[in-house]
């Protein structure tokens, strides 16, 4: 029974951070998430989005590679945000995509481990969640661990996979004060 919940939560948090081999052609780069998603899913939240945000998988499905100083992609920022993070336009503005892309410019990998490349990263101030820095992508990954809205979306999901279908807010919202108290978001 351990090992099906273990592999029960494995799915799951696949499930959150999704990639696909219809894009991402690479098997060890997607055979390479199990073991982290096995394992890191079992700890704190932090840890686990930063091991999936520089997964080469789910940086290539992100389009992670093609994001540089000259030219932000936002599709890894704006998903983060969206699906793995907070929820879908929940406290946070188109402007905060575009600064937070500008702070993962650089993050990349080699078809199988994640690489920053300095080269490509713009380490110009960046204005985000109303807070103004010169961010760099772990910079945005502790600002959104800060953002209330965090704890509420990610039990939710996790309600939404296990229980029901359909989350009410408020018990999201219950449910992400006692996930927070856990220390299970921490930064």
């Amino acid at each position: 029974l351990h090992q099906q919940s273990g592999e029960k939560r494995t799915f799951c948090w696949h499930d959150h951070f999704a990639t696909s081999s219809t894009k991402v052609r690479n098997p060890g780069a997607l055979l390479s998430q199990n073991p982290k998603l096995r394992t890191m899913g079992r700890g704190d939240f932090r840890s686990l989005a930063l091991a999936m945000l520089t997964d080469a998988a789910l940086l290539y499905w992100l389009d992670g590679e093609k994001n540089s100083a000259g030219a932000p992609n936002e599709n890894l920022s704006r998903e983060f945000m969206e699906l793995f993070a907070l929820g879908h336009g929940d406290g946070y503005t188109e402007q905060d995509v575009r600064e937070s892309a500008r702070a993962f410019t650089g993050w990349g990998h080699d078809g199988v481990q994640f690489t920053f490349r300095p080269f490509q990263h713009d380490d110009g101030p960046k204005s985000f969640l109303g807070k103004t820095g010169n961010f760099d992508g772990d910079d945005v990954i502790d600002l959104l661990f800060e953002h209330p809205a965090l704890p509420a979306h990610v039990a939710g999901r996790l309600y939404n996979f296990f229980v029901c279908e359909s989350v009410d807010d408020s018990i999201a919202r219950a449910l992400g004060a006692i996930y927070r108290s856990l220390k299970v978001l921490r930064k």
